[in-house]
């Protein structure tokens, strides 16, 4: 998740704009049963930070402040986190997330992102922050959007394009026999690629506890996920990292 070539912050985010999940962290009013899953997309971009230890805490007064005092749109969830998890490779450490149903309003959201007050954050930023990344995608399959809690974690495949729509199928099924108490998603990283990571499966826990005891809890539910990871076993995983939440705007 991080460009090793460095960039000012400001080139690096105009960049890749248009350009991974698995955030995330949708809060999206939808009415929805609880375990079913739905077919509409959703689109987001996530802004992926690595920034030293000791700049850390100046970095994420500096975007709480920033995000704080935006107008951000109804139909746009936007929120901060901290990357407590995350695989050897990535020296990501916070990322924000940005998404919604329309991506007219999504997109309308980031283009207004200009003036005086945004060059001052970049500018601040850019003194901060070792690399920056945008990736963004749609998700295809959700379940509860409701309970997008504030621990996320985020699985990245690598998939052949013509198995993403049973990956999709299989995730579906998957999601009404499992009773996961949290928001789930499954979609595309469409933009920001990296070493063929096209899609993601992203679930939120209301603690670490729920996230550290995730899994099937009975037989019904074993043997959902049995054949869940047989229908799948054909796709590659490439890696995973779990997220805490920040600050929701």
């Amino acid at each position: 998740f991080v460009i090793r070539k460095r960039f000012t912050f400001a080139q690096q985010f105009e960049k890749n704009m248009k350009t991974y999940l698995a955030s995330l962290l949708f809060t999206l009013s939808l009415s929805l049963s609880y375990n079913s899953c739905i077919s509409q997309e959703m689109f987001w971009y996530d802004v992926h930070l690595e920034i030293p230890i000791e700049n850390q805490r100046a970095a994420e007064e500096l975007v709480v402040d920033y995000y704080s005092k935006l107008e951000i749109p109804e139909d746009v969830s936007a929120a901060f986190s901290q990357i407590p998890f995350r695989g050897e490779h990535s020296k990501v450490t916070h990322m924000l997330s940005f998404a919604s149903v329309s991506s007219e309003s999504l997109s309308s959201f980031r283009g207004d992102l200009s003036g005086d007050s945004w060059e001052k954050y970049l500018s601040g930023m850019e003194k901060l922050v070792t690399s920056a990344r945008t990736t963004a995608g749609n998700a295809l399959a959700v379940t509860s959007p409701e309970k997008s809690f504030p621990i996320g974690q985020v699985w990245i495949f690598n998939t052949k394009r013509k198995d993403i729509p049973a990956f999709t199928d299989s995730f579906s099924k998957l999601m009404k026999s499992f009773n996961f108490n949290g928001f789930a998603a499954m979609g595309e990283i469409t933009h920001g690629n990296s070493q063929g990571e096209n899609t993601f499966i992203y679930a939120t826990y209301e603690d670490l506890n729920s996230a550290l005891t995730f899994g099937p809890k009975n037989e019904a539910e074993q043997i959902a996920f049995r054949v869940f990871f047989d229908e799948v076993s054909h796709i590659e995983f490439s890696q995973s990292n779990t997220r805490t939440l920040i600050m929701e705007f």
